[in-house]
C-alpha cells in the first residue's frame, strides 16, 4: 500500500488516495478524448467518478465508526481504483459485533441512495430518458437530475454487490459472523472463504470469456483475499491465550547511535542477528534493521553513524501483551524487531521470525 497521498482526516481517521487512483482518472480523461467528447464532458465523467468514490469513502467510514463503538480503531482509509479499503486494527471476534461492522458499510450506501432520491423528489428533479445516440454514460449523467439519479443507482448497486458472500467484501464477513453463532471462527472462516473462492473463480472465468480483463483482475483480487483471510484467522487461532512473555528473547545485541555501521555489518555476518536495538544510556533511540544497514552502506559507507540510519519511534510492547497485539504492531510498523518492557524497564525483544516459528510449532502440536 505504499505510495498513498494523504488528503485529510474525517472523525480523526486518516484518508489517503493510492497513486494508482490517478491512473483511473487519467484513463477516464484519455478514453473520453478518444471518443471525441469535449473537455466539459470529460470533466463530467471525472466529477461523477469522484462523487462515487466520495460515497465509497462514506461506506468505509461506516465500517470504521461502527468498529470504533466496539473499541477498534482504524489506521487509515485508502482509496484504490477498485474501491476503498479501511485498515482496521482488527476485526471483532464476537459474531454480533462483526455482523454490525460488516453491515454498516452497505447500510451507508442504502441511506445515500434513499437521501439522493428524496432530494430529487423534493426538488421535482425527474430524470429524463436516456439517449440512444451512443453517448453512453455522459448522456446519463449530463444533467443534474441524471447525475443524481445514477449516483443513487450506483449506491444501491454498491450495497448489493458488497453483500455477495465473498471475502474481502462485506457479504463474506456477514456470512462468517452468522456461521460463527454455530461453529468456531476458523471453521466459519473456512466455509465463507471457500464460497468466496468458488464465486470469484466463476466470476474470473465469465470475465475472461466476455473479454473483460479488468473484471477478471478484480475477481483474482477477491480470490486471493479470501484465501488470505482464512490463513490469517487460522494463524490467529494458534496463538490465542499466549503473550509476548512466551516468545521473549532476552539475549540480544545493542548498539549505540554513535557506533559505525561497519560494526553492525560485522555482527550481522558473524551471527544469526539481523536487526538490533539502538540505545543511548537508558533511552531507546530506535531499531536498526538489516534494510537500514544496507541502505546506509550504499549511501554513505561503513563509517556512517548508526544514529543517522536507524528507524525511530518503533513502538514498544509490554511483556504481558497478547501475541495478537504483537502481530498487529509488526503489521502496522513493518518492523522485524520490537522492544519489550516489563514494569517500564527493557526486558527483551521479540522478532517476527520467532513469532512465525512459534505458530509453526503450535500448528505441529495440534496435528
Amino acid at each position: 500500500m505504499g505510495g498513498s497521498l494523504f488528503i485529510g482526516r474525517v472523525f480523526g481517521i486518516k484518508i489517503s488516495i493510492h497513486w494508482t487512483f490517478l491512473l483511473l482518472i487519467g484513463y477516464i480523461v484519455i478514453s473520453s478524448s478518444r471518443d471525441g467528447n469535449t473537455i466539459w464532458q470529460a470533466l463530467t465523467l471525472v466529477g461523477f467518478t469522484l462523487a462515487v468514490f466520495a460515497c465509497i469513502t462514506l461506506h468505509e467510514l461506516g465500517h470504521s465508526l461502527m468498529a470504533r463503538r466496539f473499541g477498534i480503531q482504524t489506521r487509515a482509509i485508502t482509496l484504490l481504483p477498485i474501491g476503498g479499503l479501511a485498515s482496521l486494527e482488527r476485526m471483532p471476534e464476537k459474531p454480533g459485533q462483526e455482523l454490525a461492522v460488516a453491515l454498516a458499510g452497505p447500510a451507508v450506501n442504502v441511506v445515500i441512495g434513499v437521501v439522493v432520491l428524496g432530494v430529487m423528489y423534493f426538488l421535482k428533479l425527474i430524470p429524463g430518458s436516456v439517449s440512444n445516440e451512443g453517448d453512453g454514460l455522459i448522456s446519463m449523467i449530463g444533467t443534474p437530475q441524471g447525475f443524481l439519479f445514477y449516483l443513487a443507482i450506483v449506491n444501491v448497486v454498491l450495497a448489493v454487490f458488497n453483500m455477495v458472500p465473498a471475502f474481502p467484501m462485506d457479504g463474506g464477513r456477514v456470512l462468517r459472523a452468522i456461521l460463527s453463532y454455530w461453529m468456531n471462527r476458523v471453521k466459519a472462516t473456512n466455509i465463507a472463504a471457500t464460497i468466496g473462492q468458488v464465486l470469484a473463480g466463476a466470476y474470473i472465468a465469465y470475465s475472461l470469456i466476455d473479454g473483460e480483463w479488468t473484471s477478471a483482475i478484480l475477481g483474482l483480487f477477491i480470490l486471493m483475499a479470501a484465501r488470505s483471510e482464512y490463513q490469517q484467522v487460522k494463524s490467529e487461532s494458534l496463538i490465542g491465550g499466549f503473550t509476548v512473555r512466551d516468545i521473549l528473547m532476552k539475549e540480544f545485541t545493542v548498539f549505540h547511535p554513535y557506533q559505525r555501521i561497519q560494526e553492525a555489518v560485522q555482527k550481522m555476518l558473524s551471527s544469526q542477528e539481523k536487526n538490533f536495538l539502538v540505545i543511548n544510556g537508558q533511552n531507546l533511540e530506535g531499531i536498526l534493521t538489516s534494510k537500514n544497514i544496507l541502505a546506509g552502506m550504499a549511501s554513505a559507507g561503513g563509517e556512517e553513524m548508526i544514529g543517522k540510519v536507524l528507524t525511530k519511534n518503533p513502538g514498544v510492547l509490554d511483556i504481558n501483551d497478547s501475541l495478537m497485539k504483537a502481530i498487529d504492531m509488526f503489521r502496522s510498523t513493518s518492523l522485524p524487531l520490537l522492544p519489550v518492557t516489563e514494569d517500564g524497564r527493557l526486558a527483551g525483544v521479540v522478532d517476527i521470525d520467532n513469532v512465525n516459528e512459534f505458530m509453526l510449532v503450535q500448528q505441529a502440536q495440534k496435528k
